[in-house]
């Protein structure tokens, strides 16, 4: 099997130098649908969190700049005034697969819906038991989460400190009473997202969509591809446990939407057949993509 690989970062050619700041984030914010004659104050607001975020050392350990998690926060502001904003916020973090120079997306999310005041002098100050302001709470929400997923990949359960802290961060912004913090008919914000986390389903999907799928699989492939690869058949039909227990989990959409196309590039270049269970199994645990499964052995 020819392992699927992409140039997006040389992960090995990084320095040794070890940081206590644990994200490498790059962000954007793009306004381009607000008619606002002056710029400057939504390159503010991107200048600020970019700093804020590549700045800020969210837990108490030293990482190498290699270890750094890779993450994009593209904000798509839809409504400005009087310093309120509001939109959506793309995240997306990427982890490095072993002996490659492939990064693999661990998490992929679209809040739409997002409101928070950002003014060019106000402080971005970090506090993980205080409520400080909506952007504070978001920005950290999802740091948290990010580290927390990727922490995941490499040791069973090993993203549960960060976990604790977002869970945290969920409950002290529910407050404030806005949206994506609350329960909500939709089933996919991030009240939900930090209810699944905290139940049965929510350990075995990191044991299972984090920790096997990325120790056991991925960083399986470029040196024992078909051990790898007989372990991610066998990985995909042991999902039935968490679509049993709930079928339209939100953690499980998450993970089968941003694995989509890296699953199917694995299954469309190897030279082995694709058991018809599997790809039964993958229609019907992410329906959404189930074009892409079925060609799958086409």
């Amino acid at each position: 099997m020819r392992f699927f690989c992409c140039s997006i970062l040389s992960f090995f050619a990084c320095g040794p130098h070890s940081y206590t700041q644990e994200l490498r984030a790059t962000v954007v914010v793009n306004s381009s649908i607000v008619e606002q004659v002056n710029n400057r104050i939504f390159q503010e607001l991107q200048s600020s969190v970019s700093h804020f975020l590549n700045t800020q050392n969210f837990g108490n350990q030293t990482v190498l700049i290699q270890e750094k998690v890779h993450s994009n926060f593209v904000f798509i502001i839809e409504d400005f005034s009087n310093h309120q904003f509001s939109g959506s916020l793309q995240v997306q973090s990427f982890r490095p697969v072993y002996g490659t120079n492939y990064i693999s997306p661990v998490f992929g999310y679209l809040d739409q819906d997002i409101q928070f005041e950002f003014r060019n002098d106000m402080p971005l100050n970090y506090a993980s038991d205080i409520d400080t302001s909506e952007l504070m709470s978001l920005l950290s929400f999802y740091s948290h989460l990010l580290l927390a997923y990727d922490l995941d990949t490499f040791s069973p359960m090993g993203g549960q400190f960060h976990l604790s802290r977002a869970r945290s961060i969920q409950r002290l912004a529910r407050s404030r009473g806005q949206n994506g913090w609350l329960p909500q008919s939709n089933n996919r914000n991030r009240y939900q997202l930090t209810q699944e986390l905290d139940t049965q389903l929510g350990q075995i999907f990191r044991s299972r969509g984090l920790y096997q799928y990325h120790r056991k699989v991925m960083d399986q492939m470029a040196e024992h591809s078909d051990q790898g690869l007989e372990q991610l058949f066998d990985l995909i039909l042991d999902f039935e446990d968490l679509y049993q227990i709930n079928s339209r989990s939100m953690l499980l959409q998450l993970f089968f939407d941003v694995k989509a196309q890296e699953l199917f590039q694995i299954l469309t270049r190897t030279t082995t057949s694709i058991p018809t269970d599997v790809i039964q199994s993958l229609v019907r645990f992410s329906p959404t993509n189930s074009q892409l499964w079925q060609k799958i052995n086409n």
